[in-house]
C-alpha cells in the first residue's frame, strides 16, 4: 500500500463523537492569551475550512461569558424572532442585556436564562420531544450567526467588557472557555482537549485487555472445543490444543454450560486459576490448570453462521490495533471451523463509529486486491489517494457487509471501499455520514492538543460521504427505537465536498433478490434461532449465500467452456458447499 506522507508524518483520528474534557480535567493547567491566540492561528490555518466562520468569534465570545456564570451571548435579530411567539418568549425567560459596545448594539445580546422550573421528563416521547426542541433552537441560533457580523471586534468588546467587572473573572478559565468555543463553532467535530486525556483515549482505543486463561472455545455437533489459544498465554500454549474437547471447568460439567457460560467463568480476577478437564481426540482425558493473565483481547470475533450454510461472520466493532491482522486470523479459523467448506463471508460492521484511519485502510485493503480504497479531500490541492496492495490479500470469498446507523467514519470508509470497488454486497440502513478526518496538533504553549478536522473522506468514485453516508444496496428496515440521527443533523456540520449520484450496484441483480425470497422458506433450527435473535445477520447470511451460489455457477460455466472438446470435465466449484434455490 502506498503509505503518503499523510498517514505516516500525521496523527490522524476517525473519532466517534468529539473529545470534549471535563472540567476537572484541566484543572492546574494554565490558559492566558498568547494561548488562545495560538489555538485560534492553529484552528484558522489547518482547519479543512477556508475561511473563518462569524459565528466562531460569536462562540468564542459565547464561552468567554460562560466562565463567569450562567451567561450567553445570542445574535440580536433570533431574540427578535423568538419574541414574536409564545414558544420563543418562553424560551428566552430571563434577562436580556446590551453589549457595551456601541457599534455592536443592535447585533448581539447578552442573555442570563431563567432558572429551569421545568418538571423532570416523565416519558421517552417528553426527552426526544426536549431533546428536538434544543436541536431546533442551535439550528436557529446558527443561520442568525451565519448572518450576523460580529468577528474579532465583538469577541473583543465582550472581553473588555468582562475585565472591567467587578469582581473579576478568572482568566485561565475565561481564555480557556473562548478557545473551546472557537473551535467548537468550525465543526461538529473539532474540539480542545488536555494532552493527558487524548492519550488517554488513544491508549484505550488501540488497545483492550481482558483477564483469562487465553483458550477459546466453540461449540461443534454439541460438544465444546478449543477454537483458538492465545498466543501470549504460555501455560496454555504447552498444554492445550486446537480442536481439544471441553469435559469440565471448576469441577462443571460441561455438558450443562453453555459457550456463553464458559466464556464468563474464565475471566475473573488476575493471577487466580482456572482447571479444565480436556480430551484430545480419543485420547485419555487431562486436567490443565491456567492461570487468568492480562490478554490482548481481539477487537474482531468470527463464527460459523449454521451447520450447512458455508457462511462466516466477521464482526469488527471498531479499527484498533492491528484489526487487519485480527480479520485475517478470523477468516483463517473460519476455513478451519467449516472443515474447507467456507464458502462466503459477512462483515458485520454494526455499531462500528470508527477508529483509526490507517486501520481502516489496512482492513479494507485485506479484501481488495486492487483498485482505490480511498480519497481525501484536503483544504487545498487535489484530493491525496490510497490504493489497494496489488498482491495476494485478497481473501476471494463472496463478501456481503451489513452496516447501520451507528456506522461512521472510517467504518463509512472501509463499506465505501468496498461497494465502489464491486468487492461487496452492502445490507442494512443509511449510514451516519461522519466523512470527515480529524489531526491532531500538539500546542506550545502547554499541554493540551488541537483535534481539528483536516479532511473529508470520498469514496474510490469521488462520492463525498460526509452529511451523506453510505446507501445500501440492499436496505433493511430500521431496528425498533433506533435513533436515526444522521451528521447532517448537526448545526455547523461540513458540507459534503461532492454531489455525485448514488452508487448503482452489478452485485444486486433480480436473481439475487429471488434467491433471498427463496431461503426463507428454508427449515432450520440455526435458522430459527439467528432469526429471533437477530433478523438482520439473519438477512445478511443469506444474501452471502445467493452470492456463493452465483460465484459457484459462474466459476462452473467457466469450466465448461475452458473443458469444451478436451475430453474433461469441469472443475467442481470450491466457492460454496451448497447449491442456491432456484431464481
Amino acid at each position: 500500500m502506498r503509505i503518503l506522507t499523510l498517514l505516516s508524518a500525521l496523527t490522524l483520528c476517525a473519532l466517534p463523537l468529539p473529545l470534549h474534557a471535563a472540567e476537572a480535567d484541566w484543572d492546574g493547567l494554565h490558559f492566558d492569551q498568547p494561548a488562545f491566540d495560538e489555538i485560534v492561528d492553529l484552528a484558522s490555518h489547518k482547519h479543512l475550512l477556508a475561511h473563518v466562520p462569524e459565528r466562531a468569534w460569536a462562540w468564542a465570545a459565547t464561552g468567554a461569558l460562560r466562565a463567569t456564570g450562567d451567561l450567553r451571548l445570542l445574535p440580536a435579530a433570533f431574540v427578535h424572532a423568538q419574541q414574536q411567539t409564545p414558544e420563543g418568549r418562553a424560551a428566552l425567560t430571563g434577562e436580556l442585556q446590551p453589549l457595551q459596545c456601541p457599534a455592536l448594539q443592535s447585533e448581539a445580546l447578552i442573555w442570563k436564562p431563567a432558572p429551569d422550573k421545568d418538571p423532570p421528563p416523565s416519558s421517552l416521547a417528553e426527552v426526544q420531544a426536549r431533546n428536538a426542541a434544543r436541536r431546533a433552537v442551535r439550528e436557529q441560533t446558527h443561520e442568525a450567526w451565519e448572518k450576523t457580523p460580529f468577528g474579532p471586534i465583538g469577541f473583543g468588546c465582550v472581553i473588555a467588557q468582562l475585565l472591567a467587572a467587578n469582581p473579576p473573572p478568572d482568566a485561565s478559565r475565561m481564555w480557556r472557555m473562548a478557545a473551546d468555543g472557537f473551535v467548537q463553532a468550525l465543526d461538529p467535530h473539532s474540539s480542545l482537549t488536555p494532552k493527558k486525556l487524548f492519550v488517554k483515549q488513544e491508549a484505550s482505543s488501540r488497545v483492550a485487555e481482558v483477564v483469562d486463561v487465553g483458550v477459546d472455545f466453540l461449540e461443534r455437533a454439541g460438544e465444546l472445543v478449543v477454537r483458538r489459544v492465545h498466543p501470549d498465554a504460555a501455560l496454555a500454549q504447552k498444554t492445550v490444543k486446537r480442536d481439544d474437547k471441553l469435559l469440565d471447568l471448576n469441577g462443571a460439567d460441561a455438558k450443562t454450560l453453555t459457550l456463553a457460560q464458559v466464556v464468563k467463568a474464565l475471566q475473573g480476577e488476575k493471577g487466580s486459576e482456572v482447571t479444565l478437564k480436556l480430551q484430545r481426540g480419543k485420547g485419555k482425558a487431562f486436567e490443565a490448570v491456567l492461570p487468568r493473565l492480562p490478554l490482548k483481547n481481539p477487537t474482531v470475533a468470527g463464527y460459523l453462521a449454521g451447520d450447512g450454510t458455508g457462511v462466516g461472520i466477521v464482526r469488527v466493532p471498531q479499527f484498533a490495533t492491528a484489526a487487519d491482522a485480527e480479520v485475517r486470523a478470523a477468516v483463517a479459523e473460519l476455513r478451519l471451523d467449516a472443515q474447507g467448506k467456507l464458502g462466503a463471508l459477512v462483515l458485520d460492521l454494526r455499531g462500528n463509529t470508527g477508529g483509526w484511519v490507517e486501520q481502516g485502510v489496512a482492513v479494507a485493503d485485506v479484501f481488495l486486491s486492487k483498485g482505490n480504497i480511498l480519497q481525501a479531500a484536503l483544504r487545498e490541492g487535489d484530493p491525496v489517494v490510497l490504493t489497494a496492495t496489488r498482491s495476494a490479500n485478497d481473501l476471494g470469498l463472496p463478501l456481503v457487509a451489513l452496516v447501520d446507523e451507528p456506522c461512521r467514519s472510517a467504518c463509512e470508509m472501509v463499506t465505501a471501499a468496498l461497494q465502489d470497488n464491486e468487492r461487496a454486497l452492502v445490507l442494512g440502513q443509511r449510514t451516519y455520514g461522519k466523512g470527515t478526518v480529524q489531526q491532531v496538533v500538539d500546542a506550545k504553549q502547554g499541554p493540551w492538543a488541537l483535534i481539528i478536522t483536516m479532511a473529508q473522506y470520498l469514496s474510490p468514485a469521488g462520492r463525498s460521504l460526509q452529511a451523506k453516508g453510505v446507501k445500501p444496496d440492499l436496505a433493511l428496515p430500521a431496528p425498533e427505537g433506533s435513533s436515526q440521527a444522521c451528521e447532517a443533523d448537526l448545526p455547523g456540520h461540513v458540507p459534503p465536498a461532492t454531489e455525485l449520484p448514488e452508487h448503482e450496484c452489478k452485485l444486486r441483480t433480480p436473481k439475487l433478490v429471488a434467491c433471498l425470497e427463496g431461503w426463507k422458506a428454508e427449515q432450520a433450527p440455526w435458522r430459527e434461532a439467528l432469526g429471533k435473535r437477530d433478523g438482520e445477520l439473519l438477512a445478511a447470511v443469506d444474501a452471502a449465500r445467493c452470492l456463493a451460489g452465483a460465484t459457484a455457477k459462474a466459476a462452473e460455466s467457466k469450466g465448461k467452456s475452458t473443458s469444451a472438446g478436451k475430453g474433461r470435465s469441469p472443475a467442481p466449484s470450491p466457492a460454496t458447499p451448497y447449491t442456491a434455490p432456484p431464481g
